[in-house]
């Protein structure tokens, strides 16, 4: 069975959430909560391998019988559960595996508590920004396709993160990716799906983000990383080259005119 300790904080956790006010109106009707229940059938179907919803009848006999202490469960993936919100996670402190993909979750918070988190999926939800990660320093693995978001914002404190994707969100601006440059150990990059696919994206990437390797799922070759360099430099040379050529016209029209 769960220690007391952990099943008080589980209950405290969900009835506070349930009878706040202030969190009613951020919580849709309908939706799933992470409670003991859930945790303990996802924890049972990791284990057993096995997908897909469990029959009700043998629910709480299989669930049951696992004795759990949240302190040392370092791996939770709970896909496809309806959950609307991210709560009650303060117990899984060795927590280094989070899976909350394909849920209706509209907000990162309440990840404070998982300091020791490496691998983080929060795909397929309706996340329109990026916040919450501020405490996550070890976090070296995020996904945030396939949501709503429309800026790289928010991931400054993430700077052991090795693999991010964006894929199909709403990013429609080209230095949106320059904002990555503050992430020294950023190797893959996915950006496969949103508006910004329809600019030279892929030159700017590769010519800025100097540690990539994999963008959108295919390997960076040098000579890319070359070609796109060379296309850069020559890029900024031809604009600075037509600026001044516009003073140097405009200051000899002004002069003609005197």
């Amino acid at each position: 069975m769960l220690g007391d300790r952990c099943r008080l904080i589980f209950a405290a956790a969900v009835a506070a959430a349930a009878s706040s006010a202030s969190l009613t109106s951020s919580i849709v009707a309908g939706l799933a909560v992470i409670d003991e229940e859930r945790v303990r059938r996802c924890l049972w179907k990791l284990e057993h391998d096995y997908e897909g919803p469990l029959p009700e009848d043998e629910q709480g006999e299989k669930t049951q019988k696992n004795d759990i202490a949240f302190e040392d469960i370092t791996e939770l993936r709970m896909s496809y559960e309806s959950i609307g919100e991210i709560r009650n996670l303060e117990g899984f402190t060795s927590l280094h595996t989070l899976a909350l993909d394909n849920n209706c979750i509209t907000k990162i918070h309440n990840l404070e508590c998982l300091p020791n988190l490496v691998w983080l999926d929060l795909s397929f939800n309706k996340i329109k920004k990026i916040e919450g990660l501020e405490t996550l320093a070890k976090l070296e693995d995020l996904s945030l396709c396939n949501n709503e978001i429309e800026k790289i914002i928010g991931l400054d404190s993430c700077l052991a993160l090795n693999a991010l994707s964006l894929g199909n969100n709403k990013i429609k601006e080209l230095d949106q990716v320059g904002l990555l440059r503050k992430l020294p150990k950023l190797n893959v990059l996915n950006l496969d799906g949103n508006p910004l696919c329809t600019l030279d994206y892929k030159n700017y990437s590769i010519a800025y983000l100097k540690h990539l390797k994999y963008l959108d799922y295919s390997l960076i070759t040098s000579d890319q990383v070359c070609a796109f360099s060379r296309a850069i430099v020559w890029s900024t040379t031809h604009n600075m080259n037509s600026h001044t050529y516009r003073k140097r016209r405009q200051r000899t029209r002004t002069k003609m005119s005197w």
